[in-house]
């Protein structure tokens, strides 16, 4: 009887011994493969992170072109860095080598066939040209929208469509993808196409016109059949956009 039971306790320590083995093993596959996880996330990131791009973007009226590396986090642009220069907030940063442009702070996105229904853009929102299309690249995600225009709440307005621009009196025709800086002092256009900036003084009207909307750039309102709405620049008021 007791060599039985000397011969159970060593039966239950080898399996003990094995049962632990085993269980070591399993944890240690397991703590494996999340690091290589953790390790591939990080690696995609830096690769992200170090991603230069060739940008320009206008000052007033003197056109800079600088590298700069942008920074993503979950697909989302976050930050611009450049050695040669320091990103301005009050102008739309554009890609040298691609159509697109970088929204330098937050603005809104207005759906002006929808009553101007808006939603706010965070900071290097973009908007590129992408098979015809132009994609609106927000909060790490990105969807083609039509009929629309950002607007930074303040005098900003991009257009991502061909537009018509009316200062007192005289109409200037703009390409898509262009700017509009526009306040009771003065007006500021940039003609994506030609590349050209220009400023206009002494303002007594301003509009600009797509398709069949009016936008009165120094009262910051739509016209469309007649209805006239108050763009709304309370951002923080506005639902993100493509946010779950």
């Amino acid at each position: 009887m007791k060599d039985f039971l000397n011969k159970m306790q060593d039966l239950i320590k080898k399996n003990y011994i094995a049962s632990v083995i085993i269980a070591v093993i399993i944890l240690v596959v397991i703590a494996s493969f999340v690091i290589i996880g953790v390790i591939n996330l990080h690696k995609n990131y830096i690769e992200l992170a170090n991603d230069e791009k060739l940008l320009y973007q206008y000052f007033d009226l003197n056109k800079k072109e600088f590298a700069a590396k942008l920074s993503y986090e979950n697909d989302k642009l976050v930050n611009i860095s450049s050695k040669e220069y320091n990103v301005y907030e009050n102008s739309p940063i554009y890609y040298k080598e691609q159509t697109g442009i970088i929204i330098p702070k937050e603005s809104s996105i207005v759906f002006y066939y929808r009553q101007n229904l808006s939603y706010t853009l965070p900071k290097y929102s973009s908007v590129l040209l992408e098979d015809s299309a132009s994609v609106v690249h927000a909060n790490g995600k990105e969807n083609p929208e039509t009929n629309f225009f950002i607007y930074d709440g303040v005098d900003l307005y991009i257009m991502p469509t061909a537009s018509l621009l009316k200062v007192n009196g005289n109409e200037i025709k703009l390409s898509k993808y262009s700017y509009i800086i526009a306040n009771n002092n003065y007006v500021t256009y940039y003609d994506y196409e030609n590349d050209t900036v220009k400023k206009i003084e002494n303002i007594s009207k301003a509009t600009l016109t797509v398709n069949d909307m009016v936008i009165d750039l120094l009262k910051d309102v739509t016209v469309l059949n007649s209805e006239v709405i108050l763009l709304n620049s309370k951002l923080s008021t506005l639902s993100g956009y493509l946010e779950d």
